[in-house]
């Protein structure tokens, strides 16, 4: 199981904003202002959290059992996506990367 970078460009521009939250947190906190460094810094855990899945996927050797096969996707070469059978507009949606040729596919 590995993780795979993915939008190397959202990824940079979240990266970006969070380094700029946590420097107003440091500065805040400099200042003695704890609840204000705090508040940037939760805001720094939640974009990171809330982008944790555009920016990185999971890459696996054989899909999880129950998973599904998304066919006509955009994978890279060598790779197959799967996601986990929920509404892909739910919260519970998950998807992963799955080399290809190391299982026998259905």
């Amino acid at each position: 199981m590995t993780l795979k970078k993915i939008n190397p460009n959202l990824r940079k521009k979240i990266f970006s904003e969070m380094n700029k939250l946590d420097n107003l947190a440091i500065k805040e906190y400099e200042k003695g202002n704890m609840e204000k460094g705090k508040f940037y810094e939760n805001k720094s855990d939640k974009l990171y959290k809330e982008n944790y899945n555009k920016m990185f996927v999971l890459v696996l050797d054989k899909p999880p059992k129950g998973w599904k096969k998304i066919n006509g996707s955009t994978a890279p070469r060598g790779y197959e996506w799967y996601n986990n059978n929920k509404s892909r507009f739910g919260k519970d949606y998950k998807s992963v990367l799955v080399k290809k040729g190391l299982y026998k596919s259905k």
